[in-house]
């Protein structure tokens, strides 16, 4: 039995039972839902965000402009209400049904093996590229974030903002350029390229990255 796809099943009729109501939903109720249902997401995120992002990317979900909230997009919707169960239990599908969820969607999804989800990172180098690894800047939905660090540089925060203090515009790429970051590192003789693990703090409703201490002695 796969188990990635199994959970990813599970909980995407999770995520479709929870909006159709047709009202916003954030991430936090879809894991509170998980639990109670007894799906277990502790240590999951990474699958999670990547269910999100594919429903999302095939607009069968959409985000409501507020970060970490979605809402059923109403094809879904007409897609879901199409199907019933027959009283022996058996699904019945309608013609219009049919007509609109293609044999693609309806296949099993191979989704990739949880260790290769995507660790969210920032890498900086020592030209002062600070770059958004690929799996972090799918998160990112506006490219335009600001930038803050601790005392000591061990801990980077990232938050989107369209304008304030230390905001900047990622490149496609999601490559941000500060030479004075350089000098700040050199000083803590950090070594290059100083890498950052990124994760979200629902609380303060920002993205928190600790040094990797594989790479400095943080």
């Amino acid at each position: 039995m796969n188990v990635n796809r199994s959970f990813s099943n599970q909980v995407q009729q999770i995520i479709y039972e929870i909006m159709k109501d047709r009202l916003p939903h954030t991430l936090k109720e879809v894991r509170e839902r998980c639990k109670d249902a007894g799906v277990d997401v502790n240590g999951k995120d990474g699958t999670l965000y990547t269910l999100v992002h594919r429903l999302k990317q095939s607009g069968k979900i959409q985000s409501t402009g507020q970060k970490g909230t979605y809402i059923l997009a109403a094809e879904t919707e007409r897609v879901n209400e199409d199907s019933s169960t027959e009283k022996d239990g058996q699904e019945k599908v309608s013609k219009e049904s049919t007509e609109k969820v293609s044999e693609w969607d309806q296949a099993d999804i191979l989704w990739p093996d949880e260790k290769n989800d995507g660790e969210l990172r920032i890498s900086i180098n020592d030209k002062g590229e600070i770059r958004l690894n690929k799996a972090f800047l799918r998160k990112i939905e506006t490219k335009t974030v600001a930038i803050r660090f601790s005392n000591n540089y061990k801990v980077i925060l990232l938050r989107e903002m369209l304008s304030g203090d230390g905001v900047y515009k990622c490149t496609n790429g999601g490559i941000i350029r500060n030479k004075r970051i350089v000098s700040e590192l050199k000083k803590r003789n950090f070594q290059f390229p100083v890498t950052y693990v990124i994760i979200w703090d629902e609380k303060e409703k920002f993205w928190r990255g600790n040094l990797r201490k594989k790479d400095n002695n943080g």
